[in-house]
């Protein structure tokens, strides 16, 4: 079930750039280098930037490129749709509305939103990992 379900978190991040995804936020400021350092227990190489058909996106990668934190930025309306289509759990302890499912959080603020993805392996996209929260946080205050 789960292998299936990730495919379909990712596309509709790319359905959000098509929506209209705020690209004047830089997904790469909402984490640092050195928060996705911390988040990863491990020197996270420089955010590798791109934008495309999957939005503006952020990815730091750990050196051997086996974890990695992922932000992407989104359309409200998209993160709207997903909670009411594939039934997000809600996440408390994020400022703003927030919704993790397979190993991201997904949120939004006023005309904003993002997702954050902290990946150390299959299993974060089955459990919450601890230092998933604060990166929401942390782009949560940032949006």
């Amino acid at each position: 079930m789960l292998h299936r379900l990730v495919p379909v978190v990712f596309a509709l991040g790319s359905v959000a750039f098509a929506m209209g995804a705020n690209a004047a936020t830089d997904p790469c400021k909402l984490v640092s280098q050195a928060e996705a350092s911390k988040a990863l227990a491990a020197a996270a190489q420089a955010g590798e930037k791109a934008q495309g058909t999957s939005g503006a996106t952020c990815r730091y990668y750990s050196p051997d490129h086996t974890k990695n934190v992922f932000v992407q930025m989104m359309s409200p309306a998209t993160v709207n749709g997903m909670e009411s289509t594939l039934h997000l759990k809600p996440l408390a302890g994020v400022s703003v509305p927030a919704y993790w499912l397979a190993g991201s959080v997904f949120m939004a603020k006023g005309a904003q939103a993002a997702q954050v993805t902290l990946y150390t392996g299959v299993s974060s996209m089955q459990k919450m990992e601890p230092g998933l929260v604060p990166l929401a946080k942390l782009v949560a205050g940032r949006l």
